[in-house]
């Protein structure tokens, strides 16, 4: 497969990257990954396509978040709950270097396509999985958004202290600080 952004350049050139996600975090993610020059393919729901492409604020028909999150993306149809689109998806596993998701944890693996089988497909897969609450845990399995994911944020803020001695230290209102990302 070609790159589909004609002479993109950027250090990602040449990088593969599967975007299987939808909403907001992990497409910004993967748009990311392609403004710096990935050849990003989006894997979008036959007869649906992505979510956001029907998300307000739209201008001309178009929703703004999909224009934001969806460029420089190459779109295809797959649907990954069935074995014909689960075979396709593995043969892009085999040519790419990287998988984007966000879906609730166990959902691939539902699928039959959890690391250990795109590990298979590809030893070299780097699977990237963005979640709410992370992928174990006691909250694993509530769907999470920014805005769920803020006050417990706070809550884990001033547990640790952070944020009271933020308080202390600036007389302002605490505010939690962005988690860029969690390891386990």
């Amino acid at each position: 497969m070609p790159d589909h952004v004609e002479g993109a350049t950027g250090p990602l050139t040449g990088f593969r990257v599967l975007d299987i996600s939808t909403m907001i975090a992990a497409p910004f993610g993967a748009a990311l990954l392609a403004d710096f020059g990935a050849d990003v393919i989006k894997v979008e729901l036959p007869g649906h396509g992505d979510t956001l492409r029907s998300v307000a604020p739209m201008f001309a028909n178009r929703s703004l978040y999909w224009s934001v999150l969806g460029r420089n993306k190459c779109s295809i149809t797959l649907d990954l709950r069935v074995p014909r689109g689960r075979e396709l998806f593995l043969e892009l596993v085999k040519r790419s270097d990287s998988i984007v998701e966000n879906f609730r944890p166990g959902t691939l693996e539902r699928w039959d396509l959890g690391y250990d089988t795109l590990k298979a497909a590809n030893p070299g897969i780097v699977l990237v999985r963005i979640s709410g609450y992370g992928q174990d845990g006691p909250y694993r399995d509530k769907a999470g958004f920014g805005t769920s994911c803020r006050p417990t944020a706070r809550t884990v803020a001033f547990a640790s202290g952070w944020a009271t001695a933020r308080v202390n230290r600036r007389r302002s209102a605490a505010i939690a600080p962005p988690t860029i990302a969690t390891w386990s």
